[in-house]
């Protein structure tokens, strides 16, 4: 499934959030370009020996929260804005994530599955 989504849909995300933030900064999100997006699960199909355990970063997965990164790419603990997800934290790394591919992480193995594969514009704080 390819994301259609128009850049108003990452403008209006971008300015919610703005007003959703506590913090007074003068950071702006900056597009890092266009990412494959999967997921994930914390099962023994997403994650082998690692299945039920924390994430590279020591945090336990959270939807709605983590999603595994190239950390060449993406450093790991970055506030991620998904265009169409939203925004995430940059808190995993995975052996299939490499280059500009994200994995979100759902807490189960069919939400996860039925994310497919999409591509989504992804913008980082600068």
């Amino acid at each position: 499934e390819v994301n259609t989504s128009s850049s108003s849909d990452a403008d209006s995300e971008i300015e919610a959030f703005k007003q959703d933030s506590s913090e007074e900064t003068e950071q702006e999100w900056v597009s890092i370009g266009r990412f494959r997006t999967t997921g994930f699960c914390n099962c023994r199909k997403c994650c082998g020996k690692w299945a039920g355990g924390k994430t590279a970063s020591g945090a336990l997965p959270k939807e709605g929260v983590t999603i595994a990164v190239d950390k060449k790419v993406i450093p790991m603990g970055t506030e991620v804005l998904i265009d169409g997800i939203g925004v995430r934290v940059a808190q995993d790394t995975g052996s299939g994530i490499y280059g500009k591919r994200i994995d979100v992480y759902y807490n189960d193995h069919s939400a996860a599955w039925n994310h497919g594969v999409q591509y989504h514009e992804v913008f980082i704080l600068r």
